[in-house]
């Protein structure tokens, strides 16, 4: 019996045996399950981690290498235009006559300023391909031919009126490049203005760091893709050279946002990615080589190496995405900052603004645009210094998002110029906003503790009738600012709305200067002449030149109107060159037609005074008329011998070297000194007409007794005078007592055409 139950035990110990490793199987076989899963999970959440940390990394070094390229693209761009306005200044001083030929060919000009870094500068004439030209008094020729072909390229695309930046050259050992503008005279192009710079700067910035610390090695590549110059220390330029040339050669480059290309290439069994941005018009690039070294951080290593400590793999992927996601999110508000914001005072620049404007303007165009600015703003910064000066501008935009409502905006454009968006269209609701908004930033002068009265002004333009939003933001802001520019010369708080009378002064201003060449060129200027009296005689003697506009429709535009404007351009010297020929012209006709004539005069820009040809071109239009040159009274303005009075009288010499003669016109209107009188060779002196404007007033004892003692001075100086506005006979009794020499006013004559003038004043000679 025994066996038997000990049989039935093993058979039964057996069964449990066998089910207990059944189970344990299961279990085994269960958790195997269960841990492989969980560390396929784990395996696959690492590896997506890694994934997406590997790519936001890229895109987040990309993306800041994009910015650091960019940077030196940028500070090259800017270096090429500060360069470029240098040389647009020499020209603007070389146009108006300010700066000579000579001073520029015998490289005097670097004299004017201890910055000047260009290696020289110098002047082509638009012929001095055909022939070479010598200047006066200096022992160096226009050496065109002798330039290399690069700079001859530069040159030639100036004389067809474009700025040109050369493509690099080698001169004397050292590489260089040109710079070259027109030079404008007459309106027409007369030569090229050219300065030579050599690439230390350039050199200088792909060797400097950026403005978060960092530097890469960059490349200059010329157009031909050959290495002009190379950041140090940091590549082989020859193996940078061979990439480059393999770049170009490769497959399709991807570009960013911020206009920089990206291309990957195999060299030396290694990938690189190359970076590349245009800079200039003359095909150059900056490239920056890059392994990918950067890109990866030790922790992916460590990832792959630890891949059995799961958890704490996948804790450190996590911190990874969050540190990876901050540092992402940071730079884009930097990025958007740099882009949106104006950096000294944080509120929106110009172009952010002009965005959120249009945005605005499409869902309701009931807005007004107005521009803020401080009148002499220089001062403070000369006064107070310049951290005050930015802290009052800080302040200001403060104070401006404070009293802006929730669908206004303003911006800061320029260095004290504010742009308002203001949801207003009622102009006397926008008035009283505006006058306590100028108010409240003028009591900003506290912040100096200083008693000083900050004073604003203000241009404000409203439209409407626009159904294009875009367009309608242009005009506002164009409006807005030239409201602005007719209250420059105003004294305190001013606010200005640009109106019909505005749109017809800026209409009128628009076609003076589109069309004052051509009216020169048709004979719409015509000359009138207003007769001069003399008093001892009691004879008609003289006339003065006076300008009209009469445009082909026949509508008459006065000298108030296009004076003003001329004189800003300078178009005001061509045009009295114009009248003095046709002065002389005129006289012509009357010799020829047996007529006694008598001097006339003319006036004269300062602007002509700094042209060296100025005197020879008075002397080719009087010999080719064959008019004795004492018949022509050049009028200066007193200004102009404020201004220099020594090299006035040289040029007054000059000119009385060759018959004619100086008077001064408007005495007593601004600068009138006696010294200036008794300085100046010159022979006549006209007495403005606000002396006799005084006649009647409470004024006319004082003004009396100084034209008195003006006409007896310049008795005794030998000059003779002439009054300006005689319109009484009282007038001229007045002028006789005093013994002026010559009376002009409208109780004489009114301006007249040359012609009435002739028949009416002059007289067949005897």
């Amino acid at each position: 019996m025994f066996p038997a139950v000990l049989t039935g035990r093993t058979k039964k110990n057996r069964r449990e045996n066998n089910v207990h490793q059944e189970n344990f199987r299961k279990k085994i076989v269960k958790y195997t399950i269960v841990l492989t899963l969980i560390s396929a999970v784990i395996i696959a959440s690492s590896v997506i981690v890694v994934v997406a940390v590997r790519t936001a990394e890229e895109r987040s070094y990309t993306a800041y290498v994009d910015s650091l390229v960019s940077e030196y693209r940028l500070r090259f761009e800017e270096q090429m235009a500060s360069d470029l306005e240098t040389l647009h200044l020499l020209e603007a001083l070389m146009e108006k006559g300010l700066l000579s030929e000579e001073t520029i060919v015998s490289d005097q000009v670097r004299n004017l300023s201890d910055s000047f870094s260009f290696v020289k500068v110098g002047y082509y004439d638009i012929h001095a391909e055909e022939y070479e030209v010598h200047l006066p008094d200096s022992d160096r020729a226009y050496e065109f031919a002798n330039r290399p072909a690069e700079a001859r390229e530069a040159i030639r695309s100036a004389w067809e009126g474009e700025t040109a930046v050369s493509q690099v050259y080698e001169e004397n050992g050292i590489q260089t490049i040109t710079y070259a503008v027109p030079v404008y005279e007459d309106g027409g192009i007369c030569g090229a203005l050219t300065a030579i710079r050599e690439l230390d700067v350039f050199c200088d910035i792909i060797n400097s760091s950026t403005t978060t610390g960092d530097s890469i090695h960059i490349f200059w590549i010329g157009e031909d893709g050959s290495v002009i110059a190379a950041s140090e220390g940091k590549a082989d330029p020859e193996d940078g050279s061979d990439l480059i040339l393999l770049s170009e050669s490769a497959g399709r480059t991807e570009s960013s946002q911020e206009g920089i290309s990206r291309q990957t290439v195999r060299w030396k069994g290694a990938s690189y990615t190359l970076y590349c941005a245009s800079v200039g018009d003359n095909g150059w690039s900056l490239i920056y080589i890059d392994n990918g070294k950067e890109i990866h951080s030790p922790i992916y290593s460590m990832i792959i190496l630890v891949a059995g400590a799961f958890a704490i793999l996948f804790l450190a992927c996590i911190t990874v995405i969050i540190y990876t996601y901050k540092n992402t999110k940071k730079d884009n508000r930097r990025i958007r900052s740099l882009a949106e914001q104006d950096q000294l005072t944080g509120i929106e620049n110009l172009s952010k603004f002009q965005q959120e404007t249009d945005m605005l303007l499409a869902e309701n165009p009931e807005y007004c645009m107005a521009v803020i600015n401080f009148r002499h703003f220089q001062y403070i910064n000369d006064i107070f210094g310049m951290d005050q000066a930015d802290e009052l501008l800080v302040e200001t935009a403060a104070l401006l998002k404070r009293v802006l409502r929730e669908n206004e905006r303003c911006c800061r454009e320029k260095t004290d110029q504010f742009y308002l968006l203001l949801a207003e269209t009622d102009e006397e609701r926008i008035r009283r906003r505006l006058e306590k908004i100028l108010e409240q930033i003028s009591g900003l002068a506290a912040i100096f503790h200083k008693n000083y009265t900050i004073t604003l002004y203000c241009g404000v333009a409203l439209e409407k009738q626009c159904a294009n939003r875009e367009e309608q933001r242009k005009r506002l802001l164009a409006d807005s600012e030239f409201a602005l520019k007719m209250l420059k010369n105003g004294h305190g708080n001013e606010i200005a709305f640009y109106d019909q009378k505005m749109h017809e002064e800026k209409q009128m201003s628009v076609m003076i200067e589109s069309s004052r060449q051509e009216a020169l060129e048709n004979g719409e200027f015509h000359l009138y002449l207003q007769a001069k009296k003399d008093l001892r005689t009691g004879r008609i003697s003289g006339a003065e030149a006076l300008v009209r506009w009469i445009r082909k429709d026949g509508t008459m535009i006065y000298p108030d109107r296009f004076i003003p404007v001329f004189e800003k351009d300078g178009f005001c010297a061509q045009l009295d060159l114009h009248m003095v020929e046709l002065v002389c012209e005129m006289q012509r006709t009357w010799l020829d037609m047996g007529m006694e004539i008598f001097p006339i005069s003319v006036n004269q820009s300062k602007l002509l005074f700094y042209q060296e040809d100025y005197i020879d071109r008075l002397c080719e239009i009087t010999d080719r008329c064959g008019i004795p040159r004492k018949y022509l009274v050049l009028e200066i303005l007193e200004g102009l011998a404020a201004e220099n009075l020594e090299e006035l009288n040289r040029t007054i010499f000059r000119l009385k070297e060759q018959g004619f003669q100086i008077s001064m016109d408007d005495f007593g209107s601004g600068y009138s000194s006696l010294n200036i009188l008794s300085g100046l060779e010159i022979d006549e002196v006209k007495l403005d007409r606000e002396f006799l404007l005084s006649m009647g007033t409470s004024r006319e004892e004082k003004q009396k007794a100084m034209m008195r003692n003006v006409v007896q001075i310049a008795r005794d100086l030998g000059i003779r005078t002439v009054a300006e506005g005689v319109e009484t006979e009282t007038d001229e009794k007045f002028l006789r007592e005093i013994d002026c020499s010559y009376g002009q006013g409208y109780y004489y004559s009114r301006p007249m055409p040359a012609e009435e003038f002739g028949k009416k004043f002059l007289h067949q000679m005897v």
